[in-house]
This record gives structure tokens, C-alpha cells and sequence, in this order.
């Protein structure tokens, strides 16, 4: 694994968040792993060019799968309280070579009945 910095935009209902993290890479030819912190949450980031899967823990706990037109399920725990939600995704781009990344995932999340649209953007350098 390398060090890097990343960008790691989030976007949720059309309102952006852009956030720099140092953190650690290695980029295979079957794709890509990730660490790195962000606001009191640490990621792990596994992505491949059919599935992606993000795990952060801190403040917040949580898995999320994504894979082109599928649904998946999830537990969001933080600060004494869970929710579970679906997550559909609707955009699914996954491009890395050794030196390079792009991530950029469109997905919509349902919790407790409450729809949201979500994208998240991770590029290196």
C-alpha cells in the first residue's frame, strides 16, 4: 500500500461536500483498496469493476454494497441508535491502472421510509 491524498466529494439531495483525506492505496489489476479517515469516521474502501464495497466505523457504523442495478441492504448504527436501509444504485463507474482512480457511484438510500439520493466521487490522485 501507498500513501496518497484523495478527493472525496458526497452529494446528497443535490447538496455537495468536498473533502481532501490522506490515506493509504494499492491499486491490483483486479482492483483497487483503500483506507482513510474522514471527519471522526475511518473507511475502508474495496473496489472492482462490477462491485464496490465501503465500510466506515467511528462515529458512524455502517456497510454499503454497490453493484450496478441491484439492490442491497444495510445497518447505519451511531450514537446508541440503528436504522436498517436499502440501498438501489443507479450510476456505477469503477476505472483504476496503477497510478490512477476514479470512483463515482449514484445511489439512492431508503431508511425508515425516507428516500434520498446520494453519489459518492473518490479520485486519486
Amino acid at each position: 500500500m501507498r500513501d496518497f491524498k484523495i478527493s472525496f466529494v458526497t452529494e446528497t439531495d443535490g447538496e455537495r461536500e468536498t473533502v481532501s483525506a490522506v490515506g493509504a492505496c494499492a491499486v491490483k489489476s483486479d482492483g483497487a483498496f483503500l483506507k482513510f479517515s474522514v471527519c471522526g469516521v475511518n473507511y475502508l474502501v474495496k473496489a472492482t469493476k462490477n462491485e464496490t464495497r465501503v465500510k466506515a466505523s467511528g462515529d458512524v457504523d455502517y456497510a454499503l454494497v454497490f453493484m450496478p442495478d441491484k439492490k442491497t441492504f444495510t445497518k447505519i448504527c451511531a450514537s446508541g441508535f440503528s436504522m436498517r436501509g436499502e440501498v438501489e444504485t443507479t450510476d456505477y463507474s469503477v476505472g483504476f491502472a496503477e497510478n490512477f482512480l476514479n470512483i463515482n457511484i449514484g445511489y439512492r438510500l431508503t431508511v425508515e421510509g425516507e428516500k434520498s439520493f446520494r453519489r459518492i466521487h473518490l479520485k486519486l490522485p
